[in-house]
């Protein structure tokens, strides 16, 4: 693939990720927040495992496309806070998942570089997939207040 190629791979997760959106959070207002970003970490954590079956550029930009769709789902963290927080500390924990995002874009390289280094760079998608099944289990692990969350989750 040509570095052009590679750019329009990296476009396509964020445009699908863009259009899925909206889709993602009727959904989660139809089956829960929760509900929806579990299912959205899950499926990304499958998907990322068939760039192991791509064996064309074709094949690997549908996979980044559907990629891109389930990332979506982790959209609605941000959304969870007000069912999980007091009013008084929205503002405070919105700045702690802002810096633990920030942190995920630092540590997220490094730990690529470091699988590419020591397995080789189809291993960066297992890595992928794990971290998302990671996730999935730290959100089932939010527990919601009742009062203020959504009946579904």
């Amino acid at each position: 693939m040509s570095t052009v190629d590679v750019g329009v791979l990296f476009a396509s997760v964020s445009a699908a990720q863009l259009v899925a959106m909206p889709v993602v959070g009727w959904l989660s207002d139809k089956f829960g927040r929760k509900r929806t970003t579990i299912l959205g970490l899950i499926a990304t954590s499958g998907l990322f495992l068939l760039y192991f079956l791509a064996d064309t550029s074709y094949e690997v930009l549908v996979v980044s496309i559907a990629v891109g769709i389930g990332f979506s789902g982790t959209s609605l963290l941000l959304a969870m806070i007000p069912d999980v927080t007091p009013i008084a500390m929205q503002g405070a924990t919105v700045g702690i998942y802002g810096s633990f995002e920030d942190l995920g874009v630092i540590a997220g390289p490094l730990l690529v570089g470091f699988v590419w280094s020591a397995f080789g760079p189809v291993y960066i998608f297992a890595t992928a997939s794990i971290t998302q099944l990671i996730g999935a289990v730290l959100v089932c692990g939010i527990k919601q207040n009742p009062a203020r969350s959504d009946s579904s989750d």
